[in-house]
């Protein structure tokens, strides 16, 4: 078979992967070791998206980060050295209509504003950054997209300042870090919130979107993206 094309003699573009299982051409959960290893030979940046597995809220809320913290430098491990990676964390659902991660009802609301959900983000952004070490860090996923539950007015506004203190946090553990949120890009541009990304500023790093095109979420195709 031809070998796979590498950066730069193939492509001017650079490319990051997930590492979800299923291997380069689809499969079963066991094919992952090979999903790994196509990953290492072949990407200019390792994605490690942690949006959707349980967070161990009550651990991090009470400072007892070893154990977690422990499961993710082997999870980061798994990869070796020489390749960027880029860590995605964040307190929102898949569905971005609430707190994610098994979040335990006996912690308080599953509100932004609740101190203990807020200290429990904090410590799980830092034991990332010591854990892990990664190159890039996203500390919420597509923000543009979440709608509070009536329970929680005021919402977005405590996401904003979750995410800012948590900035702060990791900054003084790594400077030179670039931290920042993403943005769902076709609900930026439908909705017209085109400056939405400037209320995080200026602790932004980078402007990350998100973009499906081709799925009904996304209408828009990469060539039809405004600018």
């Amino acid at each position: 078979p031809m070998p796979v094309p590498t950066l730069p003699s193939a492509r001017t573009f650079r490319m990051g992967f997930t590492t979800e299982p299923g291997g380069p051409s689809g499969g079963p959960v066991n094919t992952r070791p090979r999903t790994i290893r196509f990953v290492r030979e072949n990407a200019d940046l390792i994605v490690l998206h942690r949006d959707g597995p349980s967070v161990p809220w009550r651990a991090l809320s009470e400072g007892r980060v070893f154990g977690f913290g422990t499961r993710l430098a082997r999870q980061r491990a798994r990869f070796g050295e020489g390749i960027p990676v880029y860590v995605l964390i964040t307190p929102l659902n898949i569905f971005r209509n609430g707190i994610g991660g098994n979040f335990p009802a006996d912690l308080g609301p599953a509100c932004m504003s609740n101190p203990r959900l807020r200290r429990a983000f904090e410590n799980y952004a830092q034991v990332v950054v010591r854990a892990m070490h990664p190159e890039y860090l996203g500390l919420a996923a597509e923000v543009n997209m979440y709608r509070p539950p009536p329970e929680c007015p005021g919402d977005f506004d405590a996401l904003i300042s979750l995410y800012k203190e948590t900035y702060r946090k990791v900054k003084a553990l790594q400077p030179d870090l670039p931290v920042f949120v993403t943005f769902q890009l076709d609900f930026l541009h439908g909705l017209n919130e085109q400056m939405l990304p400037a209320r995080f500023l200026p602790e932004l790093d980078r402007l990350a979107l998100s973009l499906y095109p081709g799925n009904d979420l996304s209408p828009l195709l990469p060539g039809q993206i405004p600018a």
